[in-house]
Order: C-alpha cells, then sequence, then structure tokens
C-alpha cells in the first residue's frame, strides 16, 4: 500500500492469479497476456500468484498524475481520484508498452532515459483512460453485472470441463439465446470464444510447467481430442502446441494472440 503513489501492473505472461482489493475479491482465476491491474493511493491489494511471472509494475507518484490530469482537463485533480481498475483484464495495447519498457528498461544515455519516460508516459494516459464505460474487462451493456461475474466465475471453474451453452445460460438464469447475445454485447464476444480463450491460456501454462503429454494437455484444458486441441491452438496462437513448447521465441511472438474471430467460432 503507497499513499503519494499509483501503482498499474501489467502482466506479460498469462497466469493464475488471486487478488484482494482492500479485502474484496477483485480477480480470481487464469488471467492472459496484458492483463492490468491499478492501485490508487491508499488502498490495499493482496495477490496470489500459482507460480512465478513476468510482469512490469510502474510507480507513479501522485504529482505526475495531478500534471497528467490537469493538462487534459484543465482542471484540478479532485481529492478523492481514483483510476478505474480494469482488475486484470487483458488489454493489448497495455502488454505491448509493458513489453517494450521491460525489454529495453537498461537503455542509457539522454534518448534512452527520453524513450522511457515516453513509454511509460504513454501506459500512464492509457490507464487514466480505463473509465467504466469503455474499460476493456467490465459491463459495456448487456448482462447485469452479477450476472456476468457469475457467468465468468463458473467457466474460469469448470474451464477443463465439457461445458455446453445450456449450462452457463442457466448459471446466469437466463435461457440460452438471451444468454449469448448479451454475454457478447457485455463482453465483445461469444461464450464459445471467451471458454476457448481461456482454454488456450491453461494449456499454454501446462505446456509451460512440465512434460505432460499433449493429450493429457488437451484433455485437461478441456478439449474433445488432441486433433481439435491442435486445430484450436494453431488458429488462435500461429504454431502448434508441440512447436509452441519447443521453442522459447515462439511462445514469446504467441504472447499477443487475438482470440477466435466471430466468423471462426462454433456454438458450444
Amino acid at each position: 500500500m503507497l499513499d503519494s503513489h499509483f501503482t498499474i501492473e501489467i502482466l506479460l505472461c498469462s497466469a493464475v492469479v488471486v487478488c484482494f482489493r482492500n479485502g474484496r475479491r477483485v480477480a480470481n482465476g487464469i488471467v492472459g497476456y496484458g492483463g492490468t491491474q491499478i492501485t490508487s493511493p491508499g488502498e490495499k491489494i493482496e495477490l496470489s500468484f500459482r507460480k512465478p511471472i513476468e510482469a512490469i509494475h510502474l510507480f507513479v507518484p501522485l504529482s505526475v498524475v495531478a500534471s497528467a490530469y490537469e493538462e487534459v482537463e484543465q482542471s484540478r485533480l479532485p481529492s478523492d481520484y481514483r483510476m478505474t481498475d480494469p482488475a486484470y483484464a487483458s488489454d493489448l495495447v497495455m502488454a505491448k508498452l509493458g513489453e517494450v519498457l521491460y525489454r529495453e528498461s537498461e537503455l542509457q544515455g539522454q534518448f534512452g532515459s527520453l524513450f522511457l519516460r515516453s513509454l511509460a508516459m504513454a501506459a500512464l494516459a492509457r490507464a487514466m483512460g480505463f473509465e467504466p464505460d469503455s474499460d476493456p474487462g467490465r459491463n459495456r451493456g448487456g448482462l447485469a453485472p452479477w450476472r456476468l461475474a457469475r457467468a465468468i466465475k463458473f467457466i474460469e471453474d469448470h474451464v477443463g470441463d465439457d461445458l455446453s451453452l445450456d449450462e452457463i445460460a442457466k448459471h446466469a438464469g437466463l435461457s440460452r439465446m438471451h444468454f449469448a447475445a448479451q454475454f457478447r454485447k457485455a463482453t465483445g464476444r461469444s461464450p464459445h470464444s471467451f471458454l476457448m480463450a481461456r482454454r488456450i491460456e491453461l494449456s499454454k501454462m501446462l505446456l509451460t510447467e512440465g512434460k505432460m503429454p499433449l493429450v493429457q494437455v488437451a484433455f485437461t484444458a478441456g478439449f474433445s481430442s488432441q486433433a481439435h486441441f491442435t486445430t484450436v491452438f494453431r488458429k488462435v496462437v500461429g504454431v502448434t502446441p508441440g512447436r509452441w513448447r519447443q521453442a522459447p521465441i515462439i511462445r514469446e511472438q504467441g504472447r499477443g494472440a487475438t482470440p477466435l474471430a466471430a466468423d471462426q467460432e462454433d456454438d458450444l
């Protein structure tokens, strides 16, 4: 807990995280590359990860935030100002900024320092722009927030199971078709795309952590067969699971892979 700084954390890998803010749980489960968490001054954050992770932390003095706010809003920073916390929602812009900051953190000289400061200010501007209606991980209409949270938790708790759209919709207390439409409106993707993205993130962790055979990874991550797993993994990441596990450089390139597009999706 810092009283005079904002903290911006950007994950540079997928992870399983449990996060509490001021005693209230705000994240629990698999989060992806670019997952961002913002702590405002005076807030208490408690975190636990399943394994060591790669992340970058920006500690931004209150005075710097005040200066940026005043430049944009042409007014003084409110005394109770808080940035909207995405609660580890993935954000590709933040991910790319974090990657460059991480890789170039040892730059020396005047121009190196200027470059790093510019990147840090770009990340701060992105963080300050996370409002409740534009935050990538928050409800943008559609499902009521409590229904969305309940559906996402159910998916994450059963990501390796043989889930159907009917089961998820029933857990959210809605009909299949109504739930699917409202889920897409709230998250920007279909329930199937969301589930597949979570399964891919889980499979990446399993591939990285040990020597589990590919067929076992496939079944553990919820795929019906190794062939189905390989097809989906290649479509999302760009390479087969075997190649991804064997080549670290491919894993680096695959971190920013996008979820299935709407025209690539099948119903659950």
